[in-house]
């Protein structure tokens, strides 16, 4: 065919010698006379084999970068459901904080929670309501006097230490005492 057409004819092809062994061959038919053809054989086995490893890598590569992808996808899917669940629940507590202040910025009394730290000191974890006006005293008055139970009637502080005493540890609790006003007037306080 080469002699007829007058054109290079390249070919690979694939030799299986008699040991077993596999090459690879780039085949060139040239034509130099009519009736004369030129052979020149390349073994490219190294190169092919090079190609098919690097061609092995490249399909490895691609699966685990298909991989990692997907695991990333999932993992921000998963911290955006998160986010917005996050969003959610500050808005819920947003409107919870919301209603809580309402109320108690209407009602006439006051809410009072404290903490029993060792050695039997009392510190204000929170307030509301109208702490102020019924005591007369302010959130840092209130603060420096609870820690020695100054605020307490004199004739309760001995029962409330007493009482504090027995129920340390114990998860939430209510007291039932009184209090002496900046004004000097004893109040209940529950």
């Amino acid at each position: 065919r080469c002699c007829d057409s007058g054109e290079t004819i390249e070919r690979r092809m694939v030799y299986k010698a008699r040991s077993g062994e596999t090459w690879h061959l780039d085949v060139k038919y040239v034509p130099v006379q009519p009736d004369l053809v030129m052979v020149h054989t390349e073994n490219i086995t190294a190169r092919v084999l090079a190609e098919q490893e690097l061609e092995r890598h490249r399909a490895g590569l691609e699966a685990l970068v298909r991989d990692r992808t997907r695991r990333l996808e999932q993992t921000v899917a998963e911290l955006r459901s998160e986010a917005e669940e996050h969003d959610r629940a500050k808005r819920i507590l947003a409107d919870s904080e919301s209603r809580y202040r309402a109320v108690t910025e209407m009602m006439s009394d006051y809410v009072f929670v404290a903490v029993l730290r060792p050695g039997g000191v009392l510190e204000r974890e929170w307030i509301a309501g109208a702490y102020e006006p019924i005591t007369g005293y302010s959130l840092a008055e209130l603060d420096a006097k609870l820690a020695a139970l100054d605020v307490v009637h004199p004739d309760d502080r001995a029962a409330l230490r007493a009482s504090l005493r027995d129920i340390s540890g114990t998860a939430g609790f209510e007291l039932e005492f009184r209090v002496v006003t900046k004004g000097g007037d004893a109040r209940w306080v529950r």
